[in-house]
């Protein structure tokens, strides 16, 4: 199964939070609507969502095996745990 690629957007519309691939709301931009993408992309974006909890739980704790054994980047931190970590303030609204 293939998801929608990225970018996904959490859109607000009438009291209701949906994902779409577009940064507004759109009718025909429901990412877990089978009528939109289709039964096994939307099957594949929902599976997606229900594991995001525990792959930002993961994430986290490689960062912090990577940080504790002194993986850097030529003294540095290595750009991937960088970017990682953006994404980890992005989703819990860190700044």
């Amino acid at each position: 199964m293939k998801h929608t690629p990225e970018p996904w957007f959490n859109v607000e519309y009438a009291g209701f939070n949906i994902l779409q691939s577009t940064p507004f709301y759109e009718e025909n931009a429901n990412i877990l609507d089978a009528d939109v993408v289709g039964e096994e992309t939307a099957r594949a974006n929902g599976n997606l969502v229900a594991a995001a909890p525990e792959l930002l739980t993961s994430v986290n704790k490689l960062i912090d095996v990577i940080k504790e054994a002194g993986l850097g980047y030529g003294g540095k931190q290595h750009p991937v745990v960088t970017q990682a970590l953006e994404l980890i303030n992005k989703i819990t609204n860190k700044k």
